[in-house]
């Protein structure tokens, strides 16, 4: 990755005029903030699933040895999304790509958390992860296509800003969460906050984004 990193070639910036020494847009995407709403509640997901999964495949499911498996089937759906879903990124259907991510994790953090068996673990595994690699990216470039060119390194920390606050708050409201109640009642929350960053998607963020994307003109 650094021998990668080091063959980039950048082309010289102009410098941007009458630029304020001090902002908060210097760290955070201000023109996105219901997007950092949205991509934190499905972060908040991955913090409860991420961090408690082998404990509760062990406790819930027996199983003792499966979570390698679990995160390689999540791995692989992940790779198989950015595949299949490259191309429509760059034709732009930025809404349409983290809607149908965002549908499909619903249907694997369900599937988890209603633990019929064995089968439905991996499977769930697969389908977060081809949920999550179509819609991290729509929503990356999301951020991007608001912001103008002088800005896409705040549009890129506050996405991974918002994400890592919501995994944050997964590991800690999970952890809660599993020592009062269980780890079922962990697991639901997670799904619960997937489904309501879902709705959010359908009902607002979509239409926010499209309000306020800039044209390339606009982003010079």
């Amino acid at each position: 990755g650094f021998c990668m990193a080091c063959s980039i070639k950048q082309p010289p910036r102009p410098i941007v005029e009458n630029k304020p020494k001090f902002s908060l847009d210097h760290f955070f995407l201000g023109r996105a903030w219901l997007m950092a709403i949205n991509i934190l509640l499905f972060g908040f997901c991955w913090g409860v699933m991420s961090n408690y999964v082998a404990i509760y495949g062990k406790e819930e499911l027996g199983i003792t040895d499966g979570t390698g498996l679990f995160f390689a089937l999540l791995s692989t759906g992940l790779f198989i999304s950015r595949l299949y879903g490259a191309k429509s990124l760059r034709e732009g259907k930025l809404t349409e790509n983290a809607l149908q991510g965002a549908l499909i994790s619903c249907v694997g953090f369900t599937l988890f958390s209603l633990s019929p068996g064995q089968w439905a673990y991996y499977c769930s595994a697969v389908l977060i992860g081809l949920g999550n690699g179509r819609m991290y990216p729509a929503f990356l470039n999301m951020f991007i296509s608001v912001a103008r060119r002088d800005q896409r390194g705040t549009a890129n920390s506050s996405i991974l800003t918002s994400w890592d606050c919501g995994m944050g708050l997964g590991i800690l409201a999970g952890g809660v969460l599993a020592e009062y109640i269980d780890f079922s009642a962990s697991f639901w929350s997670a799904s619960i906050s997937q489904i309501a960053g879902t709705l959010l998607l359908v009902f607002m963020t979509r239409r926010f984004f499209l309000e306020r994307k800039l044209s390339e003109e606009d982003r010079q």
